[in-house]
């Protein structure tokens, strides 16, 4: 992992797992930082400002039964591992790039959503239709809400695509747009031509064909059917599959 530290360093450190720190050195790494995270203060200009945390300050606030060397000790093992740095010499410490995932994956532990905000949400995906993009976004909108900050979402990935729908449409004399949607909501488009123009309706003709064949199976399933196509189908079909395994 690369961290990224203060005056522009850069430091490779290693991912530390739970097994890694004593239970004390956890406790002070999550101390530290709760406290730098919550001493962010505005000051007159408008600038947001935390401060490092020092010994000192555990020991006073978090009434810890170790004395100030100790945890100066326990800081610099710390230090070592790249979870803290220090901005200078006789500043307390700040977290790392490396330090904030550790506290994230090993530290914080779940907290369960009130009833209430539980009920809300189910209401919510409730009132949508069963459509992968709106369930995206309200998916987005409720994280974001919820966490008070930025909030990305990402479709599901299948282990493997499966065919959940093709429609073949009529552009311009044999242009004709081919579109693929897989069963884990991708959408795959690409523009064909045709040996002859063909009307829409031929066109739906053998989609509907495709539909009925390939409904849930995989590139693999597809390939290893024998199927008795016209000359369009089997070139179309071809297509799906070629699409569906470079989708794998």
């Amino acid at each position: 992992m690369i961290s990224t530290l203060g005056k522009g360093v850069l430091i490779l450190v290693g991912r530390c797992s739970m097994s890694d720190l004593s239970p004390r050195q956890q406790l002070i790494l999550g101390l530290v930082i709760r406290e730098y995270i919550s001493s962010e203060i505005e000051t007159e200009d408008g600038a947001r400002r935390v401060q490092p945390v020092g010994s000192k300050v555990l020991v006073e606030r978090y009434n810890l039964d170790l004395s100030p060397a100790t945890i100066r000790n326990e800081l610099a093992r710390l230090e070592e591992r790249g979870l803290l740095t220090h901005p200078h010499t006789s500043a307390g410490r700040i977290p790392t790039d490396a330090g904030y995932r550790y506290f994230v994956e090993s530290l914080m532990g779940d907290e369960d959503l009130s009833p209430d905000e539980q009920r809300t949400i189910q209401h919510q995906f409730h009132q949508v239709r069963l459509d992968l993009d709106q369930w995206m976004r309200l998916a987005s909108s409720v994280l974001a809400r919820a966490s008070g900050g930025a909030a990305i979402v990402t479709a599901p990935r299948a282990p493997q695509a499966r065919f959940k729908h093709l429609q073949l449409i009529s552009t311009q004399g044999r242009l004709v747009l081919f579109v693929l949607v897989l069963m884990d909501g991708s959408v795959k488009q690409e523009m064909l031509t045709l040996a002859d123009p063909l009307s829409q309706a031929d066109l739906d003709a053998v989609s509907a064909t495709l539909n009925g064949l390939l409904s849930g199976r995989t590139a693999e399933e597809i390939r290893a059917r024998r199927l008795d196509l016209s000359t369009l189908e089997a070139d179309v079909l071809a297509r799906v599959v070629d699409i569906m395994s470079r989708a794998d």
